[in-house]
């Protein structure tokens, strides 16, 4: 029995793949709806041209070899090859991920190659998601691994000059002036471990994404104005000069007014810290069209150009000492870092030896008319 063409056309519709029917040629004899519509063309635009419309220059050379080759072999027989995956372009110029079989059928006196076209581009976003997700799973394990060592290593030490402050607290003959100097050790070595402990569980939630920002909107003068008030005490005690600029005309930002002051207690904290006695510290709030600018300058000993360029990276610490023994994590400015990052901004250094640091954050459209 002799099967009508329209009913091999009515096949070819219905097939759940994309086919491109050419001859030994290369040139299109026929294509389906499912084609026409991945390929984003129509079938006067595309009927009786070669193939070679669909794939983009670079892979050209490659696929024109390979199906030259399939072309050319002389066994009479069906056969059947999978490319390598590549690019095709649509209509619309644009290209797309895709796995292409040929088939390849002998008639009277030549060839037909039928084209199978699938579009892998959600299997290749799938892929490439996963990938970047055990990315982001190796990073975050290869910090756990380094938090998990550098805790141990940093609460090593305090947890032994508080076992040994316990125990000499027990002697009944340690005079009472002694004791209150080792109850005094024991209470900065606490609150030294209370700090590195509250580092490692905001950056550990930082870098494991489950830290959301609650933005709303804030009252910048009186805002800042805390932060000021909170920090020229401890300045003080130590004879440093605490001076606030705020150079705005708008009154309130929107931002996570939680977040920012960690990070400005982080940088005034720093600026205390690495800063000798007699000198001044300048805590700056200005904008720049919808930006919100902070900057923190102090007179310390300034950062090297080599130690810069690691100094927002987890635990990294510079050649620089605290003045007055004060005790560093390692992980601020790494957690300021990922703050700015959150809300879309940037936090930089500009530093030279023996001129003193300037650190400034940069919120982007962080102010409000």
């Amino acid at each position: 029995m002799k099967i009508p063409s329209s009913t091999y056309k009515d096949i070819f519709e219905v097939l759940s793949d994309a086919i491109i029917l050419i001859d030994e040629n290369e040139q299109i004899l026929s294509v389906n709806q499912r084609a026409l519509t991945l390929l984003d063309t129509s079938e006067k635009d595309i009927l009786g041209k070669s193939i070679d419309l669909f794939v983009p220059p670079d892979f050209r050379d490659t696929y024109g070899e390979i199906l030259q080759r399939f072309v050319d072999a002389k066994e009479r027989k069906v056969e059947r090859h999978d490319l390598p995956l590549i690019e095709l372009r649509r209509g619309d110029g644009t290209v797309f991920p895709a796995r292409v079989t040929l088939s390849k059928a002998p008639t009277k006196d030549s060839w037909i190659v039928a084209v199978v076209l699938q579009d892998l581009t959600k299997q290749e976003s799938d892929r490439k998601e996963i990938l970047e997700t055990n990315e982001k799973l190796q990073a975050l394990d290869s910090i756990r691994q380094e938090f998990i060592g550098m805790a141990a290593h940093d609460l090593r030490a305090p947890l032994h000059k508080l076992s040994l402050s316990a125990e000499l607290l027990t002697d009944e003959s340690l005079p009472a002036e002694k004791k209150g100097q080792f109850r005094d050790i024991m209470a900065r070595t606490i609150k030294g471990m209370q700090s590195l402990v509250n580092d490692l569980l905001s950056i550990t939630s930082i870098e494991s994404g489950k830290i959301n920002l609650k933005s709303e909107q804030v009252s910048l003068i009186p805002y800042f104005q805390e932060t000021y008030e909170l920090h020229k005490q401890t300045y003080s005690n130590k004879n440093i000069r605490l001076n606030l600029q705020l150079d705005l005309k708008r009154a309130s930002g929107y931002f996570d007014p939680n977040r920012i002051s960690q990070v400005l207690n982080n940088l005034l904290g720093n600026a205390l810290k690495f800063s000798n006695r007699d000198t001044e510290v300048t805590y700056q709030v200005l904008e720049e069209k919808n930006n919100l600018i902070i900057r923190v300058t102090d007179q310390g000993p300034g950062i090297s150009k080599d130690e810069q360029q690691i100094l927002f990276q987890p635990f990294s610490q510079t050649s620089n000492k605290p003045t007055a023994g004060e005790q560093s994590t390692g992980l601020g400015l790494a957690i300021c870092k990922r703050i700015a990052d959150l809300h879309k901004g940037t936090i930089t250094v500009h530093s030279e030896l023996g001129k003193g640091s300037t650190f400034t954050l940069t919120l982007p459209d962080a102010l409000c008319d």
